[in-house]
């Protein structure tokens, strides 16, 4: 600052008294010694001048003008909006250093001098460059109005071009009716015959199973995985309430959820009564005679739930009802016996095998219903109500998202039909999540092999969780509404978090089709299997599309997470919250993958992918497995190297 002050004052001195530049600068210093309260005082205000135009141009005023933050970050018009703000701040620029030139120029001149002046001219001498600077910027700030002005109405006349073009290809649910997909080869799996209704926030279910023994040892009791259980009880104990209400910064959550109610209504074993005993989310059915290896047995389980006013995997929200993790699931046989994991708050805590299933859902007529499998049939039913039925064979859950007026966009990519679901005032954001789902499937499907499902639905709601995956659907909320925040939100839509946080969950989610939904893993024990792959496959993906890792970066807030030892083998409930891991889990176990690719080469990591999705295709893989995948396709040193990270 003391600087600029000798330099302009110099340059007075130069200017109006013809002297050379020694004597211009030793003047200027003496002036400012002599007169520093002055010249401090008059900087001062200048400074503060400066900082509000500077603060008020450049921060406030974009934010508060509504058109300005629906540009695309990286778009023309926001360029041309930006160049409109610089047409605006050059010239306040330009007035303040010709009104601090008429500053230096009141200090450098004597007062006396000054009076002089006034008296010989019959009133105050006006500085011509203050003069000239204040019919610059009356000019220029007309114009700079005029720019943003001009570009507002072109892109508002752009975006209703863009809604009109996608409102002539929007779909409703029911355009997404099909005939029954065929059923996947392989061994013999269970069969869910699901009959629901829904009335309100009241939903009633008979799920009916067909199972086989498939084990070497006679059963005397079922074990069954009844996850809406975990939704009783106080709102803070409900699934991931401690971390969704520690982030829900503008109180919604807090303020709203509700816990639901679930009633065990009957239990049947071929049709008759069957004695159960219904614990936390495990039930265990009791047999009246053993179930010999290779036998059948049928369950039916008749369950009632007022849902729970919740915005992730079961309940409801707004006018929106999600139904995920409520078919209650025949629990994996394995050594121990019946895999009944208490639902944790920490990853995904579900584990299950492949079954055919087939649900009939009974909902109001105003509603339209998306989800697992084909919509195979819908009809009108008595009291104003409608029928949908779904077939989905060769999956390890099933779920359903219910609400009114869902739009839709659909296109065929890779043998698939990918459609995204959105409110109908989602449409942008709906045709992104469209766009981005697509690319990952087209990639997907050319680095580790085709899926075994005809059509994958993604859906925007307004969860908090970010995303959740369902076998052949996925729930996503990548834009974060932080009601009740200002400022924040806007600044960072304009950023380009938004856009790249979107694309990043759609993009994560969708892996799961390939890891989770195709290749199982015992996601309580084993997370390292489908969350660091599906974490790895993303990456990969927003490479392939950016040419670099900025869209993780922007979303994970860093610029690497290297890998570390103990997260292949890391289990769900090593972990007291998901950020923990997350960090582990998701970010240094996709490093692990990342930095076996860069190991042994793309090329080689390639085959090795492709070989794991083979080998485990409708399966439940293992750490184990995949270490052996990886020795078999790229040799030894390749697979100690993976074991060093266990």
């Amino acid at each position: 600052a003391a600087a600029r002050v000798v330099v302009t004052l110099a340059a007075r001195a130069a200017v109006f008294d013809g002297q050379r530049a020694p004597a211009a600068w030793r003047r200027a210093s003496a002036l400012v010694r002599r007169r520093r309260r002055d010249v401090v005082a008059a900087w001062m205000v200048l400074a503060s001048l400066g900082a509000v135009v500077w603060i008020g141009g450049r921060l406030l005023s974009p934010v508060l003008q509504d058109t300005a933050l629906a540009y695309p970050h990286d778009s023309a018009y926001a360029a041309g909006r930006e160049l409109g703000h610089a047409l605006l701040a050059v010239p306040l620029e330009a007035f303040l250093a010709a009104l601090g030139a008429g500053v230096w120029t009141a200090l450098y001149r004597e007062v006396p001098e000054r009076d002089a002046g006034r008296a010989r001219t019959g009133g105050r001498r006006g500085d011509p460059w203050v003069v000239r600077a204040l019919a610059a910027l009356t000019v220029v700030t007309i114009a700079a109005n005029a720019v943003p002005a001009a570009i507002d109405a072109a892109w508002e006349r752009d975006v209703e071009t863009a809604l009109d073009a996608l409102d002539a290809t929007t779909i409703e649910p029911l355009a997404a009716l099909g005939d029954a997909p065929p059923r996947p080869s392989g061994g013999p799996r269970p069969s869910y015959d699901v009959d629901a209704e829904l009335d309100d926030d009241v939903l009633t279910w008979t799920t009916h199973v067909e199972l086989v023994n498939d084990t070497d040892a006679p059963w005397r009791d079922v074990g069954v995985n009844v996850y809406p259980a975990a939704f009783e009880g106080r709102v803070d104990e409900l699934p991931m309430a401690d971390e969704l209400l520690a982030t829900d910064l503008a109180g919604t959550l807090r303020r709203d959820a509700e816990p639901g109610e679930v009633t065990l209504e009957g239990v049947r074993v071929d049709g008759e009564s069957a004695r159960h005993t219904l614990s936390g989310t495990a039930l265990t059915i009791d047999l009246e005679r053993p179930l010999r290896p290779g036998a059948r047995a049928s369950l039916e389980i008749d369950l009632r739930s007022r849902l729970p006013v919740w915005p992730d995997r079961f309940g409801v929200w707004d006018d929106t009802v999600v139904l995920g993790n409520w078919i209650p699931l025949v629990a994996v046989h394995d050594a121990g016996g019946w895999r009944l994991d208490p639902y944790g708050d920490v990853g995904d805590p579900f584990y299950s095998e492949v079954a055919d299933v087939r649900v009939r859902l009974v909902t109001d007529a105003r509603d339209g219903v998306v989800g697992t499998g084909v919509l195979t049939g819908s009809e009108a039913v008595a009291g104003d109500r409608r029928s949908w039925t779904f077939h989905a064979p060769a999956v390890r859950d099933a779920a359903y998202v219910v609400a009114p007026d869902l739009r839709g966009l659909e296109r065929r990519t890779a043998g698939v039909t990918v459609r995204s679901w959105y409110p109908a005032d989602e449409a942008v954001q709906g045709a992104a999540n469209g766009r981005a789902a697509a690319s990952a499937v087209a990639h997907y499907t050319r680095a580790f092999g085709p899926l075994p499902y005809d059509e994958i639905e993604i859906i925007e709601g307004d969860g908090l969780l970010g995303g959740m995956e369902y076998p052949g659907i996925v729930m996503t909320s990548a834009v974060q509404r932080l009601e009740g925040i200002p400022l924040l939100p806007d600044l960072l839509a304009h950023a380009g978090f938004d856009d790249a946080r979107s694309r990043y969950v759609a993009g994560h989610e969708i892996a799961h089709q390939w890891w989770y939904a195709t290749v199982g893993n015992d996601q309580v024990r084993e997370p390292w299997l489908d969350e660091a792959f599906a974490e790895a496959s993303t990456r990969l993906w927003l490479r392939a599309q950016d040419g670099d890792d900025r869209t993780w970066r922007m979303t994970v807030l860093r610029a690497r997470a290297g890998p570390r030892a103990g997260v292949v083998g890391a289990r769900a409930d090593d972990f007291s919250s998901n950020a923990s891991y997350g960090e582990a889990v998701y970010l240094a176990g996709s490093e692990v993958l990342l930095e076996l690719r860069a190991r042994i080469g793309a090329p080689a990591f390639g085959d090795v992918m492709r070989a794991w999705y083979r080998r485990t295709y409708l399966d439940i893989g293992s750490i184990d497995g995949f270490v052996a995948t990886v020795r078999d396709v790229a040799g030894a040193d390749a697979a100690a190297w993976l074991e060093r990270y266990r």
